[in-house]
């Protein structure tokens, strides 16, 4: 039914898109860097993080646009390639250069920047082929689920609200080297064997607006984000943040041409759960077994695509966090259960949004990175605020979470209601 280059490319897409997704999203770690020696560049790095990954899917749409109207599979590949390939070397200058010269947060920027090219590059080679396609989105959403659902942020030998360890400070490698290399290798492999015929064609695509959309949802979530967790987390600033998150989104999802602003607002939506769901330390298995989800969620979405079956599930998580926050509070149980139902949500939504052009595509698989302005809340019972009496009461970031989504819930109704649905 598919062909081997076909397969091929798509095993590539999802290895080189989980590596660049976990890139842009995730803090990378240094072994010369330590708690003791280094707790300034920690704290800078911890700060840079969201506004790294802010610029990374900015970066990642550009190269999409740029690169899908070239025309030029070998270009395409090759910007793919030497993009992981900073990465790569990014990470191995981290383990194995001591040197106190380098900034945690400048390798962290370029770790980002470096990951958007890869993960756009990678966006527009997958075209409309099937099979490739569904490599790229599930590379994307296991990124997603591997970093945001299981607590994959480990900064302090633990999760990272609940403080430094015994062990001292020993993060997680996000992406692993292992991934990075195997990445490196399958697109080395997929740039040897490019084609013209493999070439996407030039199609006459705006440039401006898929660019715009991606600076206005990227510092919409970044600058709510930053803004709630500098103040005192009352209703009137948490509305406000959340004003400040979902007008920008309604914003960009206007530029993209047709309905693909629908999987845009829903993402926004999704990353909000994410964050009411919280982190707890859950076991190694559980990151395959939300992968497998995530890739029945793709499935399903293509045989019974409806952006508002996503949609009902995140709202559920919401409400479900939200009742469970003042007995269970961000446990192991409610994370397990929330982070089951939102790797099957975030992928029933990849497939169900069909985007009408590449750029589109791969703005929905990058904001999965973006930062939410649910996190930022701090509750009495959740780890890292135990007693202060600045804390918001422990459902406010699944009320916000709830908020988010239920206004792009209407952004996506509005949406549907001025542009009609493409027959496929």
């Amino acid at each position: 039914m598919y062909s081997a280059s076909d397969r091929m490319q798509a095993v590539t897409l999802f290895v080189g898109a989980m590596a660049a997704s976990s890139a842009i999203e995730l803090p990378t770690k240094f072994r010369w860097a330590t708690r003791e020696n280094h707790i300034f560049q920690i704290e800078r790095l911890i700060l840079s993080a969201p506004r790294a990954a802010a610029i990374g899917v900015i970066v990642a749409v550009m190269v999409a646009v740029f690169a899908y109207i070239s025309g030029r599979a070998t270009i395409v590949w090759w910007a793919a390639l030497v993009g992981t390939l900073i990465v790569f070397v990014n990470h191995i200058g981290g383990q194995y250069i001591w040197s106190h010269d380098l900034t945690l947060p400048s390798l962290n920027y370029v770790d980002s920047i470096s990951g958007g090219v890869a993960l756009g590059a990678l966006g527009a080679t997958a075209q409309r082929k099937l099979l490739p396609m569904f490599g790229f989105a599930l590379g994307g959403c296991s990124a997603f689920v591997a970093g945001d659902l299981t607590g994959g942020i480990d900064l302090f030998g633990r999760n990272p609200l609940s403080g430094p360890s015994s062990a001292g400070w020993t993060p997680v490698e996000e992406p692993p080297i292992w991934l990075l290399a195997a990445a490196l290798l399958l697109i080395a492999a997929c740039t040897w064997r490019a084609r013209p015929d493999f070439a996407a064609e030039p199609t006459a695509i705006p440039v401006l607006p898929p660019i715009i959309a991606a600076v206005a949802v990227a510092l919409g979530a970044l600058f709510s984000a930053e803004w709630l967790a500098g103040r005192n987390p009352g209703p009137v600033e948490i509305g406000i943040a959340v004003l400040g998150t979902v007008v920008p989104a309604m914003i960009a999802a206007t530029l993209l041409p047709g309905r693909d602003g629908s999987g845009l607002l829903m993402v926004v939506g999704i990353a909000a759960a994410a964050g009411a769901v919280g982190v707890s330390p859950q076991p190694e298995w559980i990151v395959p077994v939300l992968i497998i989800l995530a890739g029945v969620g793709l499935v399903v979405g293509a045989r019974r695509p409806s952006v508002w079956i996503s949609a009902g599930m995140t709202l559920a998580v919401a409400v479900f966090t939200a009742s469970t926050a003042a007995s269970y509070g961000g446990g192991r149980t409610v994370v397990l259960l929330g982070g089951a139902v939102l790797a099957f949500a975030v992928g029933h939504l990849c497939a169900s949004a069909r985007p009408q052009q590449v750029p589109s595509g791969v703005l929905l698989i990058a904001a999965l990175a973006l930062p939410t302005c649910v996190t930022a809340i701090r509750t009495s019972d959740r780890a890292g605020y135990p007693n202060d009496p600045r804390a918001a009461f422990a459902a406010a970031p699944s009320l916000a979470a709830g908020a988010i989504i239920l206004c792009c819930m209407a952004g996506v109704a509005l949406l549907h209601s001025r542009r009609p649905a493409l027959s496929r």
